[in-house]
C-alpha cells in the first residue's frame, strides 16, 4: 500500500490507535481480525508487517486503503479520519490518495486489456487528459521495466465477412466479403446510408450476430467459434454497445442504470456505485446521476448510454448512429466524448449517415450495397 498526499504537520503520514474489526458473517459468534492495533508511518518511511496467515494482515491493509470500514478505534491517513468519511470523500480517498495490490494482483486487471490500457483505466475520471493518461502510464510501464508491453494492438480484425438474408423469397447480401480492422486507442467510422448494411455490420463486429463466412477476431478472440455461456460473458467484459435507440431504464435513476451493468456482470453494489460515478464524471453528467431515465433529453439518453457502455472499460466500443436526431451542439457534445474514448485506448467503430462525423475518426469507410471501402480523410 502506498500514499502519496503530503504528511500533516507533525510528519506522520499515518497514524492508528485501538484499531478493531469484526467480521460478523450472519452465524452465532463473531471473528475479530484485528484487535488494539496501534501503528505510527512517518512520510517517507517504509513499513513491513510480518505475521503468518490468518493474524489479520490483509484486514489492516483494507481497512488502511479504505476497502474495509474499522469497527473501533482511530484511524488518519494523512489528513483523511478514515471513520468519518463521507461516501463521496471515501471514493475521493480510495482513487487519489492511496494506493492498493492485491495479494492477487491479476484480480485487478482486465485481461482483454493491453499493459498500458491497464494502467490507465484509473486516472479515468480524475481530471487527466488523454495525453496525460498515455505519457503518465508509459512512464510508470518503462519504470516497472516492461515499457516495451505498451504497444497498441489491433482490437477487432475482420476477414472477408459476408452476412445474407433471405426476405419475400429473394436473397439480400447484407455484407459482402468485408475486411478491416480497428487498433487500440483508434476511431473507426463507417458512413453509409440507410440500408446500406453499417447496422448488419456492427451487429456482426460486437457479437450480436454472426457472419455466414468470414473471420472475426475480437479482443484477441475468435467470434466464428466462442459459443454459449463463454461467449456471452465476453461479450459483456469486452464489448460496449450504444444503440441507435437508448434503451434506459425509465425507473431507475441515472447512476443505477449505469451500475446495473456491473452488478449484472456480479459486481458487488459499491463497486458498482463507484465505476458509475467515474464514468459519468467522465461525461460530465455526475450531476444527473439521481434523475430518472425518462427525464433526460434525447442528447443526455445518449450519453448515458455512452456511459453504461463504458463503466467496464470494454476493450471495443460500437456506436451505431450515435448522433441521429441531435442538433448541432449535442452531437458535438456525443462525438467529444467518443474521441476522450479512443484517445484513452478504448477501439471505438461508429456508423453513421452523417460524412461531417468522420471528422473526429483516425480512419473512415464508406459502405454501399454491403461493400466496404476506405475513403482518404478529410472526407
Amino acid at each position: 500500500m502506498t500514499v502519496r498526499e503530503p504528511a500533516p504537520a507533525d510528519g506522520m503520514l499515518l497514524e492508528v490507535r485501538r484499531l478493531t474489526h469484526v467480521y460478523r458473517n450472519g452465524e452465532p459468534g463473531e471473528v475479530l481480525a484485528v484487535h488494539d492495533v496501534d501503528l505510527d508511518v512517518a512520510s517517507g518511511e517504509a513499513v513491513a508487517l510480518i505475521a503468518p496467515s490468518g493474524r489479520g494482515k490483509t484486514t489492516l491493509l483494507r481497512v488502511l486503503a479504505g476497502l474495509e470500514a474499522p469497527s473501533g478505534g482511530h484511524v488518519r491517513v494523512a489528513a483523511y479520519e478514515l471513520a468519518g468519511l463521507k461516501p463521496r470523500e471515501l471514493d475521493e480517498y480510495r482513487r487519489r490518495v492511496v494506493g492498493y495490490v492485491r495479494q492477487q494482483p491479476e484480480s485487478g486487471l482486465w485481461p482483454h486489456l493491453s499493459a498500458l490500457r491497464n494502467v490507465q483505466v484509473p486516472m479515468l475520471g480524475d481530471g487527466w487528459t488523454a495525453a496525460e493518461r498515455t505519457a503518465r502510464a508509459q512512464r510508470l510501464l518503462t519504470a516497472m521495466g516492461i515499457g516495451g508491453r505498451g504497444e497498441m494492438a489491433d482490437v477487432l480484425t475482420a476477414g472477408g465477412v459476408s452476412r445474407w438474408f433471405e426476405a419475400g423469397g429473394s436473397h439480400v447480401q447484407a455484407v459482402q466479403s468485408v475486411s478491416f480492422r480497428v487498433a487500440e486507442a483508434e476511431l473507426v467510422a463507417v458512413v453509409g446510408r440507410s440500408g446500406a448494411g453499417t447496422t448488419a455490420l456492427l451487429s456482426i463486429c460486437g457479437g450480436l450476430d454472426r457472419p455466414d463466412q468470414g473471420s472475426l477476431v475480437v479482443a484477441g478472440h475468435d467470434m466464428t467459434s466462442l459459443a454459449g455461456s463463454a461467449r456471452d460473458a465476453f461479450l459483456q467484459r469486452s464489448v460496449g454497445w450504444v444503440p441507435q435507440r437508448p434503451r434506459l431504464l425509465p425507473l431507475l435513476t441515472v447512476e443505477e442504470n449505469v451500475a446495473m451493468v456491473l452488478r449484472i456482470g456480479g459486481a458487488p453494489d459499491e463497486e458498482a456505485l463507484r465505476a458509475a460515478h467515474a464514468s459519468l464524471d467522465a461525461i460530465g453528467l455526475r450531476g444527473r446521476a439521481h434523475h430518472r431515465g425518462d427525464e433526460l433529453s434525447t442528447s443526455q439518453q445518449r450519453q448515458v448510454a455512452l456511459a453504461c457502455a463504458l463503466v467496464r472499460a470494454p476493450a471495443l466500443l460500437i456506436a451505431d448512429q450515435p448522433t441521429a436526431h441531435l442538433d448541432f451542439d449535442a452531437a458535438q457534445g456525443v462525438l467529444a466524448i467518443l474521441r476522450a474514448a479512443a484517445d484513452s485506448g478504448t477501439a471505438v467503430l461508429l456508423a453513421t449517415r452523417d460524412p461531417g462525423v468522420t471528422g473526429v475518426a483516425d480512419r473512415a469507410f464508406l459502405m454501399e450495397g454491403g461493400a466496404l471501402a476506405e475513403r482518404r480523410l478529410p472526407w
